[in-house]
């Protein structure tokens, strides 16, 4: 019985807490560049994100020194939405669900277009 109680608790506060301040490592599938001229695809790139209380800070990559406020943080279902602003130059959101991260960039002065990154993440 104590065995039991004990795998409930550990089972029960690991999914409490998944998520946050945990690193994850990410590949992109797709990472796309779409303006009024077309669309450019950018070659594969891998990145990391950490996911804080606050907010998920990235490295490597096109999205290097990149952070972004957390607006929602479903941390036992690993699943968060996060948004920031360039000194309104562009916005960008996240989601990021089941390993799967979408991130979507737009920049609709200069560049008249947005980007679109979709990759694959596990935690380490």
């Amino acid at each position: 019985m104590k065995k039991l109680l004990l795998a409930f608790a550990l089972l029960y506060s690991s999914a409490t807490y998944a998520g946050v301040g945990d690193v994850y490592y990410c590949v992109t599938d797709n990472q796309t560049w779409v303006n009024e001229s077309g669309n450019e695809k950018y070659t594969e790139e891998k990145f990391k994100f950490q996911w804080t209380e606050t907010e998920i800070i990235y490295s490597g990559g096109s999205l290097n020194n990149v952070r972004q406020e957390l607006t929602q943080s479903f941390p036992s279902q690993e699943k968060f939405y996060a948004n920031s602003t360039y000194e309104g130059i562009a916005t960008s959101t996240v989601r990021y669900a089941g390993g799967k991260l979408v991130f979507v960039v737009i920049r609709p002065q200069k560049y008249g277009g947005a980007l679109v990154l979709l990759a694959t993440c596990e935690k380490f």
